[in-house]
């Protein structure tokens, strides 16, 4: 065998092995990152929902943006990075008669909870109330 037929043999065992060893760290990497839970900021819209039910009257939400922050699984993160849902998240009331009420946006965490996955747990949702203003139509 000539000297640089063997040269040449080497160099691609030595590149494939190199190739192997930084694709194995990479995917430890990933392994390792996707490990611990995250604490995210999410900003969702909000859609009432349930408010004009034949009373004659006109809900309006004052405040349309909620900002959750949620602690999730990095998996569950990714997932919801790479497949967002944009439809708002509803605030479901009823029976509303006084011209301004105030809900607390708690009621709005199950929703979240269930759009972004079972690991979720939504430590806090700011506004902590969200103001309706009721009118006759």
């Amino acid at each position: 065998m000539s000297e640089r037929k063997r040269l040449t043999g080497l160099r691609s065992i030595h590149g494939r092995t190199f190739a192997v060893c930084v694709g194995l760290a990479a995917f430890l990497w990933l392994l390792r990152t996707m490990q611990d839970e995250r604490q995210v900021t999410y900003v969702f819209n909000i859609e009432l929902v349930g408010a004009e039910a034949s009373t004659g009257l006109k809900a309006e939400l004052l405040d349309s943006v909620a900002r959750a922050e949620v602690t999730l699984s990095p998996w569950e993160h990714l997932k919801g990075r790479w497949m967002p849902r944009r439809e708002p998240v509803r605030l479901r009331v009823e029976g509303l008669r006084t011209p301004s009420t105030e809900v607390p946006s708690a009621q709005l965490a199950a929703e979240i909870k269930a759009r972004l996955g079972k690991s979720a747990r939504v430590e806090d949702i700011q506004p902590s109330t969200l103001a309706i203003d009721v009118t006759r139509r």
